[in-house]
């Protein structure tokens, strides 16, 4: 299981892929038009298909993880480690 992070940077967003342990994997920049990674030069790619995912939801720059292939979402705990979406109580969970 790939677990992504995005972050915001001064040229538009960085993506970090992280195996289900949080080791880190790779690093992308990417808008909505670019990316660095190697699909980058066709007209689409998995990062750009979920940049907007992060941003409609507001979790750029937040301890959440989105695992791509089944659309699940997980945070971050600092005492639990990674918690399914749906084990998140309070203001993160979608409305």
């Amino acid at each position: 299981m790939s677990l992504y992070n995005v972050k915001s940077n001064s040229n538009g967003y960085h993506i970090h892929k992280f195996d289900e342990d949080l080791n880190p994997e790779a690093d992308y920049d990417v808008t909505l038009k670019t990316c660095t990674c190697k699909a980058g030069g066709r007209p689409t790619c998995r990062h750009r298909q979920m940049l907007p995912v992060f941003t409609h939801l507001g979790r750029v720059n937040t301890g959440w993880f989105y695992e791509f292939e089944h659309e699940n979402w997980y945070f971050l705990d600092q005492e639990k480690g990674i918690v399914p979406e749906n084990r998140v109580k309070g203001w993160w969970r979608r409305a």
